[in-house]
């Protein structure tokens, strides 16, 4: 079975940058790195990737007719990032973000953060990754109360931001596939 890595990330990480095999997918990194800028910009405080698990259903036994047991483990539920909103973000920024602001459920956080689940999906999900996305981000929603985002890079960024790291290719300035994204740089300068 394969290791789940996982992280916080806060504005006093002393790195700055994110290695690409610290991720599951391309498109986790890429979010990864669109979480950074937002951290620099003061739209967020953290994120952290992978550091929370939601237990959606318990261990059940089942003893058949013939006295064997019919045994189905519990179902755990590990979403990619949550990400701690700073309240006094940029008045610029804040409609660029709002759709994604939430609270979690949890004493220990309320009054304290803003926080939003997320689930950093690909435009094309292989084998079912969608239908069992829908399931767990139903299943969360009823059991906890938390609603999970699903995030599809290349539409995501359309609507907010695309992270200065990735725009460019080797060769070429703008890759084609971000060429209707905006860069945070643009947005700043297209207010000011």
């Amino acid at each position: 079975m394969k290791e789940i890595k996982s992280f916080i990330y806060t504005r006093d990480y002393t790195d700055g940058f994110l290695e690409e095999d610290e991720f599951d997918s391309p498109e986790e990194y890429w979010f990864g790195l669109w979480c950074i800028e937002a951290i620099e910009h003061g739209v967020l405080n953290e994120f952290s990737y992978h550091m929370m698990d939601f237990k959606l259903t318990e261990k059940h036994v089942h003893i058949m007719n013939n006295g064997k047991k019919f045994i189905l483990q519990p179902h755990k539920y590990t979403p990619d990032f949550s990400l701690d909103f700073n309240i006094f973000m940029p008045e610029l920024l804040k409609p660029i973000v709002s759709h994604l602001f939430g609270k979690i459920v949890n004493p220990s956080d309320i009054g304290k953060k803003n926080i939003s689940i997320v689930d950093v999906k690909g435009q094309f999900q292989r084998f079912g990754g969608d239908r069992a996305f829908s399931l767990n981000q139903k299943m969360t929603m009823e059991k906890y109360g938390i609603p999970i985002h699903k995030i599809v890079p290349e539409k995501f960024f359309k609507k907010t931001w695309v992270p200065k790291a990735i725009v460019a290719g080797k060769k070429i300035p703008r890759l084609k596939k971000w060429r209707d994204c905006k860069l945070l740089e643009e947005i700043w300068a297209e207010q000011s």
